[in-house]
């Protein structure tokens, strides 16, 4: 029910985004770096928050917070499944455990594995996979990696994912001839990603 049209019960996003007619977002649409808020300096003794690597469940966070997506425990669905997890998150002891969550049921990442690994660094092959997969990026004509040196150090199933924000300019090498997947990403770096 409402106050003068306003919805004032919880219902699931995906009927919100149906009563809408909601579309998904694409990449145009967006800039990246609205995924992180301004960084700032630090003092002597500690990093600037920027330049702290991320983990795995600090960067999943920021993307999940930043479309505002609501946990199945938010909202009642009669026809969702139960909610898939790993077996290293849970609610309630692992940071970011609902965001982890959110980013799973939408696609983001997957629990092939069984194990998401929240404190781990993200690496720069795993954060262009999961921008790809969040907003919508288009895969690459061309081969835009030709000149990364270490193009066959990139993972088989991230491949896509690298060339697809290369090409479109969201992310670009460590250096003019290493694009370093395995590498870590920085709050600074997924900034600057745009």
């Amino acid at each position: 029910a409402g106050q003068g049209g306003v919805l004032t019960e919880k219902i699931s996003r995906r009927s919100f985004g149906k009563l809408l007619g909601a579309q998904t977002v694409l990449a145009s649409t967006v800039t990246l770096s609205g995924c992180l808020g301004g960084g700032g300096g630090g003092s002597d003794e500690t990093p600037a928050p920027g330049s702290k690597t991320l983990t795995r469940a600090e960067f999943v966070a920021t993307v999940s917070d930043y479309f505002d997506w609501a946990h199945s425990s938010e909202y009642v669905d009669q026809f969702k499944s139960v909610q898939q997890t790993f077996v290293d998150v849970s609610l309630g002891e692992t940071a970011h455990a609902k965001q982890i969550e959110m980013a799973l049921e939408e696609s983001l990442i997957d629990n092939s594995l069984g194990y998401f690994y929240p404190e781990q660094s993200i690496t720069r092959e795993d954060a262009a996979d999961i921008y790809v997969k969040a907003f919508k990026i288009p895969a690459a004509v061309s081969d835009p990696l030709t000149g990364f040196t270490d193009k066959s150090s990139i993972s088989a199933d991230k491949l896509a994912s690298v060339k697809a924000m290369v090409a479109g300019g969201y992310m670009s090498g460590t250096s003019t001839t290493l694009f370093s997947p395995k590498g870590t990403l920085t709050a600074d770096e997924a900034k600057a990603i745009q």
